[in-house]
């Protein structure tokens, strides 16, 4: 008896310990599997968008670049400086956006991204002030803003310029968005900063123009806005040269106070002619002596100021005379693509600038705004500077709607395309308006397009889709009370019964 429970209690210690090795190998075979798992799906995944937009997936043409920045020596980096936003456009964005860059972060190890709260991490905010000023950079940065840095090269684009936003009513901001323009904005942004060389802006000066560096009455917020684009701005005095500088990209000839000679215009006539690209903005009651080398290449541009007695901007409840604000934007054109009717745009002082009806062989001339139809070109100066009001007159003022600013190409035998856009006024980009009207979308867009970097380029814009289940009151309620109440009444009384079952 004594050794059949020896027997016995030696066969249940070993049954115990082959049980125990059991689950300890099945334990480690568990543990193997599940570490071989993640290591080959970290390397070789499955990724699939079952949106039914395919929300979520990329264009080619952005998979192209994210080849190119693998293929760099140094990461890309991309800060986000987003916080709770109180728009909800902002809001869905941004939401957008952190989806969007999950999606960059599959097909590129070379993107470095990073979310900074500028109202929670102002350690880190001061740290990549620091790091901008290393590389150069003194400009500002904002909320909701995205920093592209590539080696020394940064460009900064605005949430706002993410998303197109569907036309609101008449009171409140817009809440619905029409398209997402995210990864297109993005894919653009990356790059610009990529490539090897800058776009260099030079500044015209010698006419009495405002100078970049006045904080008053100049263009250092403009100074600020390109440098934010990736460009470089320098000055130049036309007098005396033969030629442009060979980096001269674009030209900017903004509010020249006297007049312009002929030996200056042939400069222009001739880096146009060599496909140059070149931006003038006039003013109104200025004698620049342009009217005849602009109607050359398909501009008019009338000696008037535009007056808006009905929509034109208030002080204290007065309309002042030459304050135009429209967004009357013309259509089928690279620099309007992004201009929507919640955008208005406010000239100082603005003169017509109208294409030409019949312009030259080669020539293409498109009006990019124009004011409303209240609005028309004042030609009494007389009577503007004695203090009288304003009064259209038939057959010498011209009736609105007057056209604004012009976009004008012309292709060139050897290929080459010449670009220039002309504003009716330079008032507008100066510091004193863009601290209170800061929305210059037009001015920067033109400049993009000057630049052409338009075409660097484009991907069709993701619009929204609302996929909700449209139910009336008593299926709501029916479907509340089936998940609320019955299935979990269900899932109780099942549970009894196996009790119950189990119990017998």
């Amino acid at each position: 008896m004594s050794n059949e429970l020896k027997n016995q209690s030696s066969w249940g210690k070993g049954k115990r310990v082959i049980t125990g090795l059991n689950v300890g190998i099945m334990v480690l075979v568990a543990f193997g599997i599940f570490v071989a798992v993640n290591y080959i799906s970290s390397r070789y995944y499955f990724h699939r968008d079952c949106t039914f937009s395919q929300e979520h997936t990329l264009s080619d043409k952005t998979k192209q670049i994210l080849e190119k920045v693998d293929a760099l020596d140094d990461p890309v980096k991309i800060y986000t400086l987003f916080a709770d936003p109180e728009l909800l456009l902002d809001s869905q964005a941004r939401n957008k956006i952190n989806d969007l860059r999950e999606e960059y972060k599959v097909y590129s190890k070379n993107l470095v991204f990073e979310n900074i709260n500028p109202f929670f991490e102002s350690a880190r905010i001061k740290a990549l002030e620091k790091e901008l000023q290393e590389l150069q950079y003194d400009f500002s940065i904002n909320v909701f803003d995205m920093i592209f840095i590539y080696q020394k090269r940064i460009k900064i684009v605005p949430l706002s310029e993410t998303y197109k936003a569907k036309p609101a009513g008449f009171y409140g901001p817009p809440t619905e968005m029409e398209s997402f323009l995210g990864e297109e904005v993005i894919a653009g942004a990356i790059l610009n900063i990529i490539q090897s060389r800058k776009t260099v802006v030079y500044f015209v000066e010698g006419h009495g123009e405002p100078a970049l560096d006045d904080f008053r009455e100049g263009y250092t917020e403009l100074d600020n806005l390109i440098k934010r684009e990736n460009m470089v701005i320098k000055k130049i005095n036309l007098l005396g040269l033969n030629k442009l500088p060979a980096d001269c990209d674009i030209l900017v000839l903004a509010g020249p106070q006297k007049k312009v000679s002929l030996e200056e215009q042939n400069l222009l006539n001739v880096f146009l002619a060599q496909g140059g690209k070149v931006l003038i903005a006039l003013d109104p009651m200025v004698s620049s002596d342009l009217e005849k080398f602009l109607k050359k290449w398909g501009v008019r541009a009338d000696n008037n100021i535009l007056v808006d007695m009905k929509n034109s901007v208030n002080l204290r409840g007065v309309p002042v005379v030459g304050f135009i604000k429209t967004n009357k934007y013309g259509r089928n054109h690279p620099i309007l693509k992004k201009m929507t009717p919640e955008i208005m745009t406010v000239f100082p002082t603005v003169r017509s600038v109208e294409p030409v009806p019949s312009p030259g062989a080669g020539l293409t001339a498109v009006s990019l705004v124009s004011s409303l139809s209240t609005a028309w070109g004042e030609t009494d100066f007389d009577g503007i500077s004695r203090g009288e009001t304003p009064r259209y007159q038939p057959g010498r003022d011209k009736k609105g709607p007057v056209s604004l600013a012009v976009a004008v190409t012309k292709r060139l035998s050897d290929g080459q395309e010449a670009r220039l856009v002309v504003f009716g006024d330079s008032e507008w980009l100066r510091n004193n308006y863009i601290m209170i009207f800061p929305r210059v979308d037009l001015f920067m867009n033109s400049l993009r397009w000057l630049a052409r970097q338009e075409s660097l380029i484009s991907i069709e814009p993701k619009k929204p889709e609302d996929r909700s289940i449209a139910m009336h009151e008593g299926k709501k309620e029916l479907i509340l009370k089936l998940v609320c109440f019955l299935l979990p009444v269900l899932s109780v009384m099942m549970g009894i019964a196996v009790w119950f079952i189990r119990r017998k």
